[in-house]
């Protein structure tokens, strides 16, 4: 890195719930259910979303995390390989609930992707606040209802 850094850390790209043998259960059960409906409904379109949908959500269920790289820089925040310049962000918030929510979520300017959540693993969140104030305003977030229904079904 030539840029200078200011925080450093790795974390788990999110964080892995274990799922029991009726996650399994669920995903199969609920994928041939909507897959049975669409062969009965004659719809090859539910049918074909049915079983692309549930193949995928059990496979992407399934997977580990990889170990990835943050850095807080001077010309933006790391990720990886990737680099979110600070000119393309609004503002930043942190959310910490222990044991499982230590997360920087950043704004940004783009309407497609508004908010990139960003594990911090155990990173100290005040550390991570004193960097990015030089850089970001910090600006309070909602969390996502998207992310608390994918905790409460195991993702």
């Amino acid at each position: 890195m030539n840029e200078k850094v200011f925080l450093h850390w790795k974390a788990p790209e999110f964080v892995k719930q274990e799922k029991t043998i009726l996650w399994d259960i669920g995903a199969i059960g609920i994928t041939i259910l909507f897959t049975l409906w669409g062969i009965w409904s004659k719809d090859v379109t539910l049918f074909a979303v049915a079983l692309l949908g549930g193949l995928l959500f059990w496979h992407f269920g399934k997977q580990e995390p990889k170990e990835i790289e943050f850095a807080i820089r001077l010309d933006g925040i790391q990720v990886g390989n990737l680099l979110y310049r600070y000119r393309g962000l609004e503002s930043f918030w942190l959310f910490h609930e222990p044991p499982h929510v230590n997360e920087l979520v950043l704004r940004t300017k783009k309407s497609f992707i508004p908010l990139v959540h960003l594990n911090l693993g155990n990173e100290d969140t005040e550390k991570v606040r004193h960097a990015l104030k030089e850089f970001l305003p910090e600006k309070e977030e909602a969390y996502p209802i998207s992310h608390v229904l994918a905790h409460i079904i195991g993702y």
